[in-house]
């Protein structure tokens, strides 16, 4: 939610001291976000392939710092800056309200691993 917000804020007249409220909301997002999503990955992939499961995880954001860039800038010349930051506010949101959505399975599904297999219980608490 911080993440989404604080790309939205871009999206409101600029200033100096706006754009750093703005980076400043979304950094705080990416900091809760960062140790959570892979301990989430490592929480349900199975033990013999967490290697996998992270290297993908991995992959799949490095592909994604490399490509945003480069579609962002695009979209940015296409439709302008608040159009872009707008959507990248909506998207944001959207993402948000799917890891609400799915919260309650994902906590089950960590419930029933620990039940499983008693042995990784340390490791996913």
């Amino acid at each position: 939610v911080l993440t989404g917000v604080g790309f939205g804020l871009h999206a409101l007249p600029a200033s100096v001291p706006w754009a750093m409220v703005a980076v400043a909301v979304w950094t705080l997002g990416e900091m809760a976000q960062s140790p959570v999503a892979p301990s989430v990955v490592a929480d349900l992939a199975p033990p013999e392939l967490r290697g996998s499961y992270q290297g993908a995880y991995h992959m799949m954001w490095g592909l994604a710092s490399s490509v945003a860039p480069a579609l962002g800038g695009a979209m940015l010349g296409h439709v302008g800056a608040t159009a872009l930051w707008a959507g990248c506010f909506c998207v944001g949101l959207a993402a948000a309200g799917w890891h609400l959505t799915i919260a309650g399975a994902r906590r089950r599904r960590v419930e029933t691993l620990r039940l499983e297999r008693p042995e990784m219980s340390a490791s996913l608490d």
